[in-house]
């Protein structure tokens, strides 16, 4: 197996979500903060207080360290409360200020604005000590569940509603989700199958769990029919939870990015729910994907254009939407929009390494300038120090869930000085190697590498075969592309 590296840099927002049953909260010190915040804003604002302080369930939403992400999530938001008021559900959002974007959009949440948060820090402190953005309470109970937007979050609180929930399944899955998001190309496929499927019968909408199912029965165990039935049954359990769809779909398009099957099946699920969330980043993203894998130019062109102010918001967002135009058949017709969107992600605080892996795409794809990328990736490897060795750098690029089917050209393009002395490399570079070409789109190159990869001492490695085996599948005309 490859080493990794850790990776630094853009990914998922963290999303905490806690419940478990407990005394209801009464009317003491704990709620004033909020009907003080909320008689602030008007008197709507504080009847709906004064009803949901009464509520079992609390979603709180805080966007303190991270203002900026609330826009894209107020449809989401939104959508909880109105979906779950009926049911005693209460959600509130932390903001900075009344002046911070997004709250004006509010309408069926409940507000806190950070000068009064501070009377509730003790209230708070166990349900924000993982400094999570969004946190939903039974009875302000201890935790019992955690999860990020899309995944999860839906199903458990329909369990804790129904009184169906199991303290032990939520502890497994909030488990499993952190160890499958940082070690999943360690894991061997008939195993992370057994272990999703139970997961993803208990949570259907939870668009991470159902996004690695899909991917280890397409890219890990091979297995096409399984894999199509898999996203089949996906689409339709998430078909009204967008938020849970766009994960889905961003991680089913990013980590199987050839089979244009996938895209032509994701793009009108991914187009309807794109109504009923207009602003979510990542359904537009997951869209402008799907879009760019069927070689739509012409509705990538238009949505590149509509989607750009919702998905700049964030530096992890200016970074997908810039690599995703680069991807695109004809993206030199991209260019200012990907460069303005590198520009504004090195102002929204993006890391180096993930700045540097956009910049050297860009150059390469939207500016066809190989001269500037190659003295671009020369001045990363300099700074870099051997941080990392260029192996493992490019493996953690391509198989990390964070930057999977991103920057695999960068990838690529840190190997490329170890392939100039190839008789110098050692199996696992070589292994390495062989996934970069693959996911550049250069199958013989890596159907030769992989099986050099082996003969020099990968043979005993179940992954090293699988690889080799997918690479192989998709030499045959049934492949899907």
């Amino acid at each position: 197996m490859s080493p990794k590296s850790p990776l630094p840099g853009a990914g998922l927002v963290a999303l905490a979500a806690l419940f478990s049953c407990g005394e209801p909260v009464g009317q003491d010190s704990a709620a004033a903060p909020l009907q003080e915040a909320s008689a602030r804003t008007s008197s709507d604002r504080l009847v709906a207080t004064e009803t949901a302080r009464r509520s079992r369930f609390e979603v709180v939403g805080r966007y303190l360290s991270r203002p900026e992400a609330l826009p894209g999530d107020v449809s989401y938001l939104e959508s909880l409360a109105a979906r779950y008021a009926s049911r005693g559900v209460r959600v509130v959002v932390v903001a900075c200020s009344p002046a911070a974007p997004g709250v004006e959009r509010l309408r069926s949440c409940d507000v806190v604005f950070a000068d009064v948060f501070g009377a509730e820090a003790a209230w708070r402190q166990e349900l924000l000590a993982d400094g999570g953005r969004i946190t939903l309470s039974v009875d302000a109970g201890p935790v019992a569940f955690s999860g990020s937007p899309g995944c999860g979050l839906v199903d458990a609180l329909d369990r804790a509603l129904s009184n169906t929930d199991d303290a032990e399944d939520q502890r497994r899955a909030r488990t499993w989700r952190a160890r499958l998001s940082t070690n999943y190309d360690d894991l061997e496929s008939s195993a992370t199958v057994r272990l999703l499927v139970p997961m993803v019968e208990q949570y259907p909408r939870d668009g991470l769990l159902q996004g690695l199912l899909y991917l280890t029965l397409a890219t890990k165990a091979n297995d096409v029919e399984a894999a199509r039935a898999s996203r089949v049954r996906a689409v339709e359990a998430m078909s009204d939870s967008p938020r849970a769809l766009a994960v889905f779909a961003d991680l089913a398009l990013r980590g199987d990015p050839f089979r244009r099957e996938v895209a032509r099946d994701l793009r009108p699920v991914l187009e309807t729910a794109a109504t009923q969330a207009p602003e979510d980043p990542r359904l537009l993203l997951a869209l402008l994907r799907a879009l760019v894998v069927e070689r739509d130019a012409r509705a990538v062109g238009r949505l590149a254009m509509v989607s750009r102010t919702a998905v700049s918001r964030t530096f992890a967002g200016c970074l997908d939407y810039a690599m995703t135009l680069a991807s695109a058949q004809t993206p030199e017709v991209h260019r200012y929009l990907a460069e303005s969107a590198i520009q504004q992600a090195d102002q929204l605080g993006a890391d180096a390494r993930s700045l540097a892996a956009a910049r050297y795409v860009v150059a390469l794809r939207c500016a066809a300038d190989a001269r500037g990328a190659a003295a671009l990736l020369d001045a990363y490897l300099r700074e870099q120090d051997d941080i990392y060795s260029s192996n493992n750098d490019a493996w953690g690029l391509l198989t990390d869930l964070q930057t999977l089917g991103r920057f695999d050209l960068f990838a690529l393009g840190l190997v490329s000085p170890l392939l100039a002395d190839r008789p110098a490399m050692d199996y696992f570079e070589l292994d390495t190697a062989a996934l970069a070409m693959f996911r550049a789109g250069r199958l013989a190159e890596a159907i030769e590498l992989q099986g050099s990869a082996l003969q020099q001492g990968g043979r005993q490695e179940v992954a090293y075969r699988a690889r080799m085996a997918r690479y192989l599948s998709y030499s045959q005309p049934a492949a899907g592309r």
